[in-house]
């Protein structure tokens, strides 16, 4: 059987390994704390699922959506962006409903780069914006970051990795796997600086809500141009807790929608109509929803460094939105075995920082969006005994 090198030379999915493993090892009876998959334990808004449960007898519900979206949900989530990011994006033209943010992301590469093009992303970065690069024949370059600079990409490092190739640039704020927000005027220094030299931004808004000390988003409307540069990919998975549902948006240029639109229908032809029919009900209380999941997730953030700090871990950028927190691990440079020791001896699940690509080995990322505060703790002692055991 012939197959695509490019889709070959792609890594697999980092957590396929570390899931099976720890539900395995729960299913044997053990302990398991899980600090692996980036989701949070909010439920929805009430909203949703009252919608749903009135509407699951229409039979509209359970038929295709339009490929751009329900119209009326399209014409929400503009209000909503511009409440949430600033932006003014035209509900018809430049603003399509996708199933989450990845497969958002994933058309709008499809539609950006092809083979043999260049897109910078900020190391360590996250994967799957790579992995969906490498799959088309594009060539994802790192942006190395310094951790103890907070891990944020300077415009004078984007200008030097720009080449004759380069298509464009990622960027994921707060970020993932770090955890760490990208200061205001850096992000328009370096909007500036690509949208001058003519390329484009895909602006990852993921866990924009979720910065606990606030801050601006990405908008087309920031710096003269951008709205012809900048392309926003969103998800509700984490603010509104509907990683399930696979429902986000992306949003820019008109003729870069249409052409995402091909990819759209040729891959999942609309997102699931029931996720638009709940979102639609949920959106009005949306902010106020995702502002209890940032108090409860900055709560945990706050007593997870605590734990770690009391138990001599202290090499990580205090993360400052998001869900994720990314600790180094000095001398231990196989940080996939130690993964696999921390979950089989410990019965803790991280991800190794390798599968974020350079500069991010001797690494883990924590999540701590789906774990109480006490299991945090407990989490944070048997890390300690895994280092010190190694």
């Amino acid at each position: 059987m012939r197959l695509n090198p490019n889709v070959v030379a792609t890594e697999l999915p980092p957590l396929l390994e570390l899931t099976a493993t720890a539900e395995r090892l729960a299913a044997e009876g053990r302990d398991v704390i899980r600090l692996d998959q980036g989701a949070v334990d909010v439920p929805p808004p009430p909203a949703f699922a009252a919608r749903l449960v009135a509407r699951l007898a229409d039979p509209d519900v359970h038929e295709y959506a339009p490929d751009p979206g329900l119209p009326e949900l399209r014409t929400a989530l503009a209000r909503h962006g511009h409440e949430a990011f600033g932006a003014a994006w035209d509900p018809a033209e430049e603003l399509i409903v996708t199933a989450g943010a990845n497969q958002a992301a994933f058309a709008a590469i499809l539609a950006l780069a092809g083979p043999g093009d260049e897109v910078l992303l900020p190391a360590p970065w996250y994967f799957n914006h790579a992995m969906a690069l490498t799959a088309i024949g594009a060539r994802p370059v790192p942006l190395r970051t310094d951790p103890d600079r907070g891990f944020v990409p300077t415009p004078d490092a984007v200008a030097a990795a720009i080449t004759p190739r380069t298509r464009g640039l990622v960027l994921v704020n707060p970020n993932n796997p770090t955890g760490v927000r990208y200061p205001d005027h850096v992000v328009r220094q370096v909007t500036e600086l690509v949208v001058a030299e003519g390329l484009w931004i895909l602006a990852d808004q993921t866990y924009h809500e979720l910065a606990f000390e606030g801050g601006t988003a990405l908008s087309p409307a920031a710096v003269p141009g951008a709205d012809r540069s900048v392309v926003t990919v969103g998800s509700f998975s984490k603010s509104l807790g509907l990683a399930g549902w696979r429902v986000g948006f992306l949003a820019g240029p008109a003729e870069l929608v249409r052409e995402v639109l091909k990819v759209q229908d040729s891959s999942v032809i609309c997102a699931p109509r029931a996720a638009q029919v709940g979102l639609l009900a949920a959106l009005p209380d949306a902010r106020a929803h995702a502002a209890k999941v940032r108090a409860l997730l900055r709560e945990r953030r706050d007593r997870l460094m605590t734990a770690l700090r009391d138990v001599g871990l202290d090499g990580f950028a205090e993360p400052r939105g998001g869900l994720f927190l990314f600790l180094a691990l000095p001398g231990h440079t196989d940080d996939w075995a130690f993964c696999r020791r921390l979950l089989e001896r410990e019965w803790v699940a991280a991800v190794p920082g390798a599968a974020f690509g350079p500069g991010g080995g001797s690494s883990i990322r924590i999540s701590f969006g789906s774990t109480p505060a006490d299991r945090l703790a407990e989490a944070a002692r048997r890390l300690a005994r895994a280092v010190g055991r190694l």
